[in-house]
């Protein structure tokens, strides 16, 4: 009998498909080519190869499909009959960390962001502080500044550069203070 460890009744796989015995007969015999059944010991026994047949047999009628839809699974071979992969379980503790993980690389970002900012503020003040000393030391002497209002302009179209990056690192802290405070994905 060890030969033959592996192979069932058809009472056993219906009770572990959940349909009755006679439905799962029937099918059986509808698809003998596809589930051959093997007599052990002068019983009808069924291989694994034939519980798979009868396990996707089994779901295509729950799903709705009639015999020549069904055929045609059984047909593609060995592919159809691997039932289809559970979904990956997670816990909810998996979930929790790797929202926590996000939201520290989030703040990582943000700090980083900061301070290339007020690196970037920091420079403008000391350029536009140069600036100021030339344009004292300039007048000091009597010159005319014309030459140097592309400089001023420059500086202007800078600090408007400087000044709209600083809205829209608020804007980046309110929405991350938003998600954050929500409770939302970090």
């Amino acid at each position: 009998m060890k030969a033959y460890s592996g192979f069932r009744s058809l009472r056993a796989i219906a009770r572990e498909l959940g349909v009755r015995e006679r439905q799962l007969a029937a099918e059986a015999g509808r698809f003998a080519e596809h589930v051959p059944p093997t007599i052990v010991d002068g019983k009808r026994r069924y291989g694994p190869r034939a519980a798979a047949a009868l396990r996707l047999i089994t779901r295509l009628r729950s799903a709705g499909r009639d015999d020549d839809a069904v055929a045609a699974e059984l047909a593609r071979g060995p592919v159809a009959l691997v039932p289809p992969s559970p979904p990956i379980p997670v816990s909810v503790a998996e979930i929790a960390t790797a929202l926590n993980r996000r939201r520290e690389r989030r703040h990582r970002l943000l700090a980083t962001m900061s301070e290339a900012l007020q690196g970037l503020h920091a420079a403008a003040e000391r350029h536009r502080a140069g600036v100021a000393r030339l344009r004292d030391a300039v007048e000091l002497h009597g010159t005319d500044l014309s030459s140097l209002r592309y400089y001023d302009n420059l500086m202007a179209r800078f600090r408007a550069e400087l000044r709209s990056a600083e809205r829209m690192m608020a804007e980046v802290y309110r929405s991350a203070a938003g998600t954050a405070a929500g409770g939302g994905p970090g």
